[in-house]
């Protein structure tokens, strides 16, 4: 029936595209509304069979990507916690080298300008 062309999704994504177009053509001011004409090139898979199957499959795989997304993310995460434990105030120092500790490096010394200068906790370059 008539009706038929609103249950499609490819129609759809047409409308909306074709809504989107003429708003930012009317309204050419509207920069959001300019970044959905980015979707135009997805009128072509309504067209061509083989891009159809194409879509039509990833969008099925979605559920199946999103899950092995959030063990890699845990990973990520676990690793991420395991370095900040392991590398934890490694990467600094003290400007003056008798000092080996941060509770070591308070004070002041003689710099290598031969100025008295504070010590500092830095960060290695």
């Amino acid at each position: 029936g008539h009706m038929a062309m609103i249950k499609d999704g490819w129609n759809w994504l047409d409308f909306i595209v074709l809504v989107c177009t003429i708003i930012s053509l009317a309204f050419p001011f509207v920069k959001p509304v300019r970044m959905l004409r980015v979707l135009r090139p997805l009128r072509i898979i309504r067209k061509v069979e083989t891009l159809r199957v194409i879509v039509y499959a990833l969008w099925h795989s979605m559920k199946a990507i999103l899950h092995i997304l959030v063990v890699t993310m845990f990973f990520f995460f676990m690793f991420g916690l395991m370095g900040i434990g392991f590398y934890k105030g490694k990467f600094k120092f003290c400007d003056d080298d008798t000092r080996s500790g941060k509770a070591d490096c308070l004070g002041t010394h003689i710099g290598g300008d031969e100025q008295l200068s504070p010590r500092a906790w830095l960060v290695r370059p």
